[in-house]
């Protein structure tokens, strides 16, 4: 059983897994020096909503003037 929290609200569900799957996640998770319910969470959460990256805003500031000039 996984315990997710989104908001306020827990949610529950169960994963079944075999040894191999458990092992491997349990070791990335630990490299990732994380919990294992989190790091699985997470993979399910970027399989759903795909992988979501934000760039800093100081690198957008940069990039910014790099896209002016070469639209030029």
């Amino acid at each position: 059983m996984m315990t997710m929290k989104l908001g306020k609200r827990l949610h529950r569900i169960a994963i079944s897994l075999d040894d191999e799957t458990f092992l491997t996640l349990s070791h990335l998770a630990a490299y990732e020096r994380r919990d294992l319910a989190g790091y699985v969470g997470q993979l399910i959460e970027q399989q759903v909503h795909g992988l979501k990256l934000k760039l800093p805003e100081q690198d957008m500031a940069g990039n910014a003037g790099r896209c002016d000039r070469e639209s030029q």
